[in-house]
């Protein structure tokens, strides 16, 4: 099976690991998985695997033991557990850079870095859009002047190298620069910390806009509704809809380009579940 350095999810690397046991090794149960790894209960392990148990200091000490990790490894699988473990985004990036720094070290990948890079700043996929798009080439202030808000000389300059880099933007014999692909989807679940943090970031800029830009350039409202749980999922696959439709009509859009916009779509809950549901919507 696949390094621990592989993986992303340490209970994923856990089920994998009891997989490739259980094939080659005809006696190796999550019993005696447990037993080994010196649990008193016999489906500890098994409740780790399938989400419904955490591990802790000492049980992380215990499990890699069991499967005779080296240093590196125990080191890396701690990290991944915390990662994956921990609430606060604050807590997940600690781990993050932790498990980045054992990929400089010991030259292994780690997570998809590339995509934590890509969407780690708003700006990043702007650029993406405008470099193409203009003929200002490698003036990297002229480029920064352009977004909302402004972006430094030495910010721009750097988004544009990693943008290289990751064959998102390929720069031409002339110094222009092409699109490699012309959409980058997040897909329809949003778990990983940095697009997280990316919507973080546009939600920020929307306020910004609120604020900044007058009602003729943009659109931004609301609903607060009363709904029914199965109303909910009925909502949100026409969101999704929605968003696969918008999507269709920038592939098929050939006119030139000549600004970059941002479309949030935010549909949470306002209140917990309670008993008896009034409808009605009033708009914000």
């Amino acid at each position: 099976m696949e390094t621990v350095f592989k993986y992303n999810n340490y209970r994923q690397f856990l089920r994998d690991y009891y997989a490739e046991k259980k094939r080659t090794t005809g006696y190796f149960t999550h019993r005696y998985f447990a037993q080994i790894a010196g649990f008193s209960s016999p489906v500890f392990i098994k409740l780790v695997i399938d989400g419904k148990a955490n591990l802790g200091k000492k049980s992380i000490e215990q499990i890699c033991r069991a499967m005779n990790l080296s240093a590196s490894e125990s080191s890396y699988f701690e990290n991944l557990v915390w990662f994956n473990q921990v609430k606060s985004s604050d807590k997940k990036h600690h781990f993050l850079q932790n498990l980045r720094a054992l990929n400089e070290q010991y030259e292994v990948e780690v997570l998809d870095t590339e995509k934590y890079d890509f969407y780690s700043k708003w700006y990043h996929s702007v650029l993406r859009e405008i470099a193409p798009n203009t003929n200002l080439k490698d003036d990297f202030a002229a480029l920064g002047e352009l977004l909302i808000p402004a972006l430094k000389k030495r910010e721009t300059k750097k988004a544009l190298k990693l943008l290289q880099q990751l064959q998102l933007l390929q720069k031409q014999e002339d110094g222009s620069y092409k699109q490699v692909k012309k959409i980058v989807s997040t897909g329809s679940e949003v778990e990983s910390l940095a697009i997280r943090d990316l919507h973080i970031q546009m939600a920020r800029l929307a306020l910004y806009a609120l604020e900044t830009i007058s009602k003729e350039e943009r659109d931004i409202s609301g609903l607060t509704m009363g709904v029914s749980r199965k109303t909910v999922s009925s909502i949100k696959e026409e969101v999704k809809n929605f968003r696969e439709r918008i999507m269709r009509i920038i592939a098929e859009d050939e006119n030139p380009v000549d600004q970059v916009y941002r479309l949030n779509l935010q549909f949470f809950p306002l209140s917990r579940l309670f008993k008896k549901n009034e409808e009605g919507a009033h708009e914000q």
